[in-house]
């Protein structure tokens, strides 16, 4: 039915509507979830001009007109933009086949509502008086959310409408917008959504499939691109993997950023985004350059679980509930240094680990749990073991205290120490080493000096997509200190100080030109005691079972 309706084009003719390849993927999504599911729940991510509006409008209206007694709310940002989308609507009905055979009672400004089905379409701006008003006088089956990144007070209005929509029958949800900063409903909700947390699924929508994003398209003759930057040379891999002419778009794409988006890069990517990560851009001053974090992540599938310690050594176990996402197997030559942020409790923050090796500083596992500070120690013992005794930097400052004590007790062979300068009257004398990694106003500024540079000289290989995105969003506070944006709702930046003390300690403390024969002859010795001749005592990802 949706492809017997007719729109306005951009040259303002009448023509029927032949979805693109945007709508096409939306209008799959949406015969998915209603095959599967009986109803549509979906939140959709996209750059500009990409026709999401025309076709959800579409949808609705089909649904609208078809279905007895279905009301549906479009909700937009502001008044004109809700009044333009109705409008839409009505346009479907005035050139529709079957219009002289039903009669309208409503068609006014903000509604139109059929005799015979006794179904209707209203709309809404996003406000208190709005949407929310709405939200809590009538049952809803079909919802519109536009643009909802820049709706004013997001959270209460989508939680009055929420209310409205039945939890059965085949009801439609659609929240869609391009971003807008962090921080806000839409991002947040957009990542939960990425997590299975809320019952929407995502869709998102690279700029550069769109047809019409191209040097061809602008009336621009191609040329010799001789220099790429950092993240031209990723996105023409991205393009090349697509089978896309990749030096037309990256033409399109450096007329836009010059003439469209104020000679902006970061605006660009929240108008036209090639991915989720780099669309949501925040306000603050940013500590890590975009340009440069993005060239050393490169995400990878994970194996999730946990360390069990058996009789035969510490081995990894697959658990889809596990807290330790392993990236690369133990490598039995190779050093590993673990840096460690601990918590005070099992609610709030989160406790977490960075595992790197040591020279080639690449990020192989990531452990992540709310725990309190004595279970942290045991999970890091259990980690520090598994990846061949790795050198451990928890941070001492408040609960890590007793992280450090308790990893004392055990006996854990190899505690990142650190001798601290006395203050006395002879210069230069060195007072007993402290174990850990002790976070004051004079070392936070250093471990994140450390993941600055190493960011900047692209030498660090991060593979953990919350990782990335802490890190993506941490900036310079107002107070001169360092943290998560404080307008963000549940933001945290547990891994990226995990990864900065780790850092920091390396360079402090660098790792040793590790002899071969030495090694080899621990791990014989391993052999020898247990009986056991994988990897002292390390699974493979060959012989783990994958989630």
């Amino acid at each position: 039915m949706v492809s017997r309706l007719k729109i306005l084009d951009k040259r303002i003719r009448t023509i029927q509507l032949n979805p693109n390849w945007a709508q096409k993927i939306y209008l799959q999504k949406v015969h998915e979830q209603f095959s599967t599911r009986g109803r549509v729940a979906l939140i959709v991510l996209k750059g500009r001009q990409l026709g999401i509006s025309t076709i959800t409008e579409a949808c609705l209206y089909c649904m609208t007109f078809i279905v007895p007694r279905y009301r549906s709310l479009i909700v937009a940002h502001e008044t004109d933009a809700a009044r333009n989308l109705l409008e839409m609507t009505k346009m479907y009905w005035d050139l529709s086949p079957w219009n002289p055979l039903f009669e309208l009672k409503n068609n006014s400004r903000n509604d139109i509502r059929w005799v015979e089905t006794g179904s209707s379409m209203k709309i809404a701006t996003a406000g208190k008086k709005g949407a929310g008003g709405i939200g809590r006088s009538s049952t809803t089956h079909g919802l519109h959310a536009s643009e909802a990144g820049f709706w004013e007070g997001a959270r209460d209005i989508m939680l009055s409408l929420e209310q409205a929509i039945p939890p059965f029958g085949p009801t439609m949800r659609v929240i869609e917008s391009t971003a807008n900063g962090t921080g806000n409903y839409f991002e947040e909700t957009w990542w939960a959504a990425e997590e299975d947390d809320v019952d929407y699924e995502t869709l998102f929508l690279a700029w550069f499939h769109h047809p019409e994003y191209t040097a061809e398209a602008l009336g621009i003759p191609l040329y010799n691109m001789a220099h790429l930057d950092d993240e031209e040379k990723i996105i023409q891999r991205v393009l090349v993997k697509h089978g896309i002419d990749w030096k037309s778009r990256l033409i399109w794409r450096r007329y836009m950023i010059k003439n469209k988006t104020n000679n902006n890069v970061l605006e660009f990517h929240q108008e036209y985004p090639c991915d989720p990560e780099e669309a949501f851009i925040s306000s603050g001053l940013k500590v890590f350059p975009y340009d440069k974090l993005r060239v050393c992540y490169d995400p990878i599938p994970g194996a999730v679980g946990f360390i069990m310690d058996t009789p035969s050594g510490f081995k990894f176990q697959t658990n889809s509930e596990g807290a330790l996402t392993l990236f690369r197997n133990v490598n039995p030559m190779a050093d590993y240094m673990i840096g460690g942020d601990p918590t005070h409790t099992t609610t709030g923050d989160y406790a977490c680990m960075q595992i790197l090796n040591r020279h080639t500083l690449e990020q192989v596992a990531v452990w992540r749990a709310k725990c309190t500070p004595g279970t942290f120690a045991d999970e890091m013992y259990k980690v520090g073991m598994y990846f061949n005794r790795a050198l451990l930097v928890p941070e001492i400052t408040g609960p890590g205290y007793m992280t450090v004590g308790q990893l004392n007790g055990r006996n854990y062979p190899n505690i990142y120490q650190k001798a601290r300068p006395e203050i006395t009257r002879q210069s230069g004398k060195v007072g007993t080493p402290t174990y850990g990694w002790e976070t004051t106003s004079r070392t936070k500024p250093l471990a994140v000096g450390w993941g600055i540079r190493h960011v900047v000289e692209k030498d660090l290989i991060l593979h953990d997509k919350p990782t990335f995105l802490e890190m993506k969003d941490f900036q310079t506070l107002e107070n001169g200190s360092y943290g998560s944006p404080p307008d963000k709702k549940d933001a945290h930046d547990d891994t990226v100080m995990a990864l900065c003390i780790v850092l920091a300690a390396n360079q402090l403390d660098p790792a040793p030109a590790r002899r071969v024969d030495e090694r080899i002859a621990e791990i014989v010795a391993k052999v020898n005691s247990t009986g056991d001749s994988s990897s002292d005592g390390f699974q493979t990802f060959d012989e783990m079972e994958w989630n």
